[in-house]
């Protein structure tokens, strides 16, 4: 999702509750903190990441936007936890984001909710917690696979996505068939272009 799309969907939700021009400066607000924290874990600038995703879900909370505000921010704090070795920590902090996506949509198979699936998966099992991963994509793909028809490029993704991690914990038999789906929804999207 573009930022002008979230600062759309956002702004649209603060219409509802009627308060549109505060809400949209504390919107831009927590997505500019959250632009600084991103560029600093890029920058390897752990400490300033971590004040800029501190004040950015300070920000997204009082803006009353636990998603995406709330949750992005949960996993910016993840993420630098997980730079710095804290596993147990970093777990934590994404597994709170990813619930509390999933209580602010409402329904544990939304969309929006399965975006923060591959990377919780991706903490997992460079933590060294295989099970847990596996279930995430899994989830993932089972989100994906309920989307309406149309949205093959998503379903796509996870196929590919659960592929290389399951080539990776020497899964050979499972990440092929991972890859066959993957292969025959390339081949359908390549075709729908064509046409």
């Amino acid at each position: 999702m573009t930022r002008a799309q979230v600062v759309s969907c956002l702004l649209s939700a603060s219409l509802l509750v009627g308060s549109a021009t505060r809400s949209a400066t504390a919107q831009e607000s927590w997505l500019f903190l959250h632009e600084q924290g991103t560029e600093a874990l890029s920058s390897g600038l752990l400490d300033q990441a971590e004040e800029a995703f501190q004040r950015c879900l300070k920000a997204a909370e009082s803006a009353d936007c636990t998603e995406p505000g709330v949750c992005r921010a949960l996993v910016g704090l993840a993420l630098v936890q997980d730079r710095r070795g804290n596993f147990t920590e970093s777990d934590r902090l994404y597994e709170l984001a990813t619930n509390q996506c999933e209580k602010a949509t409402g329904n544990k198979d939304n969309h929006r909710f399965a975006e923060y699936l591959p990377g919780l998966a991706d903490l997992y099992h460079r933590h060294g917690k295989t099970d847990k991963a596996t279930m995430a994509f899994q989830r993932l793909l089972d989100i994906r696979t309920k989307r309406p028809p149309g949205d093959d490029s998503k379903i796509l993704e996870a196929h590919e996505h659960f592929a290389l991690f399951l080539r990776s914990t020497n899964h050979a038999d499972e990440a092929a068939k991972h890859e066959h789906e993957a292969a025959q929804l390339r081949f359908k999207l390549n075709n729908a272009i064509e046409q």
